[in-house]
């Protein structure tokens, strides 16, 4: 999840699912998003993934963020991986301090 300039749900092509229909998680989509829409995205990037779930995917995952994180292309943003009620307590301290910028 992410704070943005306009009301578009932008990860909605974050998640998909592979052809056993089990869930499956875009990392291209996701560094998408974050270049194409660097100028509009205003938070960092949160992304709640419980360790034991999707494992398997986890660090393409993480190195999807370092990209994002890392890379002028995609804004050098903060992202944040973890838990996902630890991941929306750190969105939540972000939003605390910007909450002037970001609702003003």
């Amino acid at each position: 999840m992410a704070v943005a300039k306009g009301g578009n749900h932008l990860f909605s092509t974050a998640v998909g699912a592979d052809r056993a229909g089990l869930p499956s998680i875009k990392n291209e989509a996701i560094k998408e998003v974050a270049r194409v829409f660097k100028d509009e995205i205003i938070s960092g990037i949160y992304v709640g993934l419980s360790l034991g779930y999707l494992d398997e995917q986890r660090s393409a995952v993480e190195q999807a963020l370092t990209e994002i994180s890392t890379q002028e292309a995609y804004g050098c943003r903060k992202t944040v991986l973890g838990h996902p009620k630890e991941v929306i307590e750190e969105f939540l301290k972000e939003l605390e301090e910007n909450k002037e910028a970001w609702l003003g």
